[in-house]
């Protein structure tokens, strides 16, 4: 399984890295996105992995099986639908 963490560098994204990482969850391969301002930040996650930040793009989600959203609404109204076209699973923590 391919996950997305979209919002990654707010409070619930770091929050969500962490617990894939406490649960043990197996993933393929996880990637962290956030805004332009964000792209290129490291995050380290709690089994010492580096992540680098990844801009939020409409073509973000090839490739991703399951992305979790907490980047406001906004975020989710545009890239939601863009995500499910392409047969991404999302669970969106916001209001959307």
């Amino acid at each position: 399984m391919n996950l997305a963490i979209v919002g990654a560098t707010g409070l619930v994204g770091r929050k969500m890295l962490e617990i894939i990482f406490e649960r043990n969850l197996r993933f393929g391969s996880l990637r962290l996105f956030a805004s332009n301002s964000s792209a290129g930040k490291t995050i380290k996650a709690s089994n010492d992995a580096n992540f680098i930040v990844e801009e939020l793009q409409e073509n973000s989600f090839k490739n991703i099986d399951v992305a979790l959203f907490s980047a406001g609404s906004e975020v989710s109204i545009k890239y939601v639908p863009i995500a499910t076209e392409q047969k991404c699973i999302v669970i969106d923590n916001g209001s959307y």
